[in-house]
């Protein structure tokens, strides 16, 4: 990024950079899988198509 930047006259501060994720939340690892069973796969396909960056699998 700092080099776009400097590419294009400007700069960056690392100081404000942040890192957002997709996250499921739940009790237990095993109570997580289970909620995101049905539907994951498609969710995957369609991240793959609006991501900044290529995923290669949804499998862990």
């Amino acid at each position: 990024m700092e080099e776009r930047a400097a590419a294009h006259g400007t700069t960056v501060d690392r100081s404000q950079w942040r890192l957002a994720g997709p996250f499921h939340i739940a009790e237990t690892e095993e109570q997580a899988r289970k909620q995101v069973e049905y539907g994951i796969e498609e969710w995957f396909d369609d991240f793959q198509h609006v991501a900044a960056f290529p995923q290669n699998s949804s499998k862990p």
